[in-house]
């Protein structure tokens, strides 16, 4: 399956992916449900394996993603890179 999309699009996804993805551990470490735990390892392994699919297209595009990526984060947590407004 392809999917294109914009570097803009590709920093949102990236950030929400590694939200969610910082978000497992905890509760990872705070189950006491065995089946639960290992659903929630798989998940996170699979949401990982998205990240790094995304992380790694071409160099070009990656530049522009990461820094896209920095610039939707700091847009999210209300921090100013001094880079001005968004594209």
């Amino acid at each position: 399956m392809d999917v294109n999309l914009s570097g803009e699009e590709v920093a949102e996804l990236m950030g929400l992916l590694d939200d969610a993805i910082g978000d497992l551990s905890p509760e990872i470490a705070d189950t006491d449900n065995p089946a639960y735990r290992a659903m929630l390892r798989a998940q996170r392994e699979l949401l990982r394996s998205i990240r790094a699919k995304l992380d790694a297209t071409d160099s070009g595009t990656a530049g522009a993603a990461t820094a896209d990526a920095a610039a939707a984060e700091a847009s999210r947590s209300g921090e100013d890179l001094g880079g001005g407004t968004l594209a």
